[in-house]
């Protein structure tokens, strides 16, 4: 679709280019139709479940999120867009939107583009891990967990998208083992994943909190957002780590897993059943959202803080 990111033009090109492509175009008008119910001075749930009721598959897919893991235990099953704003709220619901329609737009005319879909899939399966934990650990949103998780790869995502042919290089160049992935990106496109990833959910008008995550990985901190963003970002950080255990095969770095299970005060036999509880939502969520499910090439086990959890 775009020539070619040259390393050195790279920077300026991919982070201009977020502003041309960045505009959610697979619905332009859902989100913008979210935020002007929002933004009524008396803004009330029928008003927001109207604007997002105008989009069907919008509507059947937020309910997918909500009536997931981290609500099933909750009761009876959300039928109702309205039902699921009072339970969650107007801002939980409006994130959970445009991760949705973020899919949309990565996805839109790109069927047969494979390392997207890879990418996609670990997306969503970094998500509902994250929001699988965050309902085993307390103090932490499990949307915010979903969202972010969602959001944890949207560097990666966004090069698969739109600059196949700088992926394909990185990939090679890491598969030389001359680089780490995160090195070859930078070595390929110019930029690092986690600054693109900084610049689309600005651009997005995001909450900084979502910031928070990639600058807080890099050390490039330059604002304080407080405890729960921190949670947040340690929530979605262990999701992370088992994320590219089952979808990469890396191995899980058990001295980190510790780390975050101290810290968030996180049994390892809790994490267990939030890995094996997404393994069983994972194929169900990528036929909704029409992303390849997940292969089974990978069946070694490898061990969450001590149990051991089989990779699908």
């Amino acid at each position: 679709m775009h020539p070619q990111a040259a390393q050195h033009e790279g920077v300026p090109r991919i982070v201009e280019e977020i502003r041309e492509q960045g505009d959610l175009g697979a619905n332009p008008q859902a989100i913008e139709r979210l935020n002007h119910a929002l933004n009524k001075e008396h803004c009330n749930t029928l008003g927001l479940a109207h604007a997002i009721l105008q989009d069907p598959g919008l509507s059947a897919k937020i309910l997918r999120v909500v009536n997931s893991v981290a609500y099933g235990a909750r009761g009876e099953p959300v039928s109702t867009i309205t039902r699921a704003i009072v339970l969650i709220g107007f801002e939980r619901v409006r994130e959970i939107a445009t991760g949705l329609l973020m899919i949309q737009q990565l996805t839109r005319g790109k069927t047969g583009n494979e390392a997207l879909h890879d990418n996609l899939r670990r997306a969503l399966r970094c998500a509902l891990t994250a929001q699988a934990v965050a309902t085993r650990v307390g103090n932490v949103p499990p949307e915010q967990a979903y969202l972010l998780g969602l959001f944890a790869n949207l560097g990666l995502l966004w090069i698969a998208a739109f600059y196949p042919d700088v992926l394909e290089k990185a990939l090679a160049l890491e598969a030389s083992g001359s680089h780490t992935l995160d090195e070859a990106v930078v070595a390929t496109a110019g930029v690092s994943a986690d600054r693109i990833a900084t610049e689309v959910l600005r651009h997005w008008s995001l909450p900084e909190t979502y910031v928070h995550h990639f600058q807080r990985r890099t050390g490039d901190l330059h604002a304080l957002h407080g405890a729960l963003a921190e949670r947040v970002s340690a929530v979605v950080e262990l999701a992370d780590l088992y994320t590219c255990a089952a979808e990469l095969g890396v191995p899980v770095d058990t001295t980190r897993v510790s780390r975050l299970e101290a810290e968030l005060e996180l049994s390892p036999q809790r994490l267990a059943d939030a890995l094996e509880a997404v393994d069983d939502e994972l194929p169900l969520h990528t036929r909704v959202l029409g992303i390849a499910p997940p292969c089974e090439r990978r069946a070694a086990a490898f061990p969450a803080g001590g149990v051991m959890v089989k990779a699908p």
